[in-house]
């Protein structure tokens, strides 16, 4: 349960501060990095910076996710973040640095703090537009793990790809290559540590529509790949195809 109207009033104080000071004061959640207001720094590419700073108050009415003895707690959470936008002509490159810091009121030793960087570069030629997309976590989540205990993981998600426009014909061709790790000496299941789930996976993936009225598409899609667990030599690795 959350009680975002403090949070939100903080919010807004800061966020006139960033006005003032003529620097970008939107959180950053655009995936594409795209389109950001900011501090020009350069008249010949338009080249901006642009940074944030928000404060949200959170009440979590079961911090360890147990199903009898749950336990109730205030979250601060502050998230600082920068960017930066470089297009030149009809590219562009961006990146930017988020930062979310989670302070408990109760449980102190439950605080952590998790980052995110991310890149995105776009390349529009004739008839393609060729992305380069980058996004390096390192976060904490009982969620994500099937004991609810805070693991720590470290995920990189790079794509490329490919995408073009013929009249009724839209393609997209991509490679992407996910890496997941653990830094957890944890059990996750009989003699199996969190870490033997550490993985690459590689896949290629296609996408084809075709406009056969004029708000009707028929849709192709497959993506084919292959799952490599580099610690363990008791998790077999798997090819897929969907």
């Amino acid at each position: 349960m959350r009680i975002p109207g403090f949070g939100l009033c903080i919010a807004v104080c800061l966020s006139s501060i960033f006005i003032s000071s003529g620097i970008s004061h939107a959180r950053l959640t655009n995936k594409e990095l795209l389109d950001r207001t900011g501090l020009k720094l350069s008249n010949y590419n338009n080249a901006r910076a642009h940074a944030a700073f928000t404060v949200e108050e959170q009440i979590d009415t079961n911090i360890f996710l147990d199903n009898t003895d749950r336990k109730l707690d205030s979250i601060t959470i502050l998230e600082p973040s920068v960017g930066l936008d470089l297009p030149f002509g009809e590219n562009s490159l961006s990146a930017d640095y988020d930062v979310g810091i989670y302070l408990y009121g109760k449980y102190i030793d439950q605080g952590h703090v998790d980052q995110r960087a991310r890149a995105l570069a776009e390349f529009n030629l004739n008839d393609y537009k060729v992305t380069s997309k980058d996004t390096f976590r390192i976060f904490t989540s009982r969620a994500s793990n099937e004991v609810s205990q805070r693991i720590k993981q470290e995920i990189n998600t790079f794509r490329t790809g490919v995408e073009a426009q013929f009249e009724k014909l839209i393609f997209d061709a991509g490679y992407t290559n996910l890496w997941e790790a653990y830094e957890s000496d944890q059990i996750f299941y009989e003699s199996l540590m969190y870490k033997d789930k550490d993985r690459f996976t590689n896949r290629v993936d296609m996408t084809a529509s075709y406009r056969v009225l004029p708000k009707t598409y028929l849709l192709i899609e497959n993506d084919l790949g292959f799952v490599h667990y580099y610690n363990s030599s008791e998790v077999p690795g798997s090819w897929y195809d969907e």
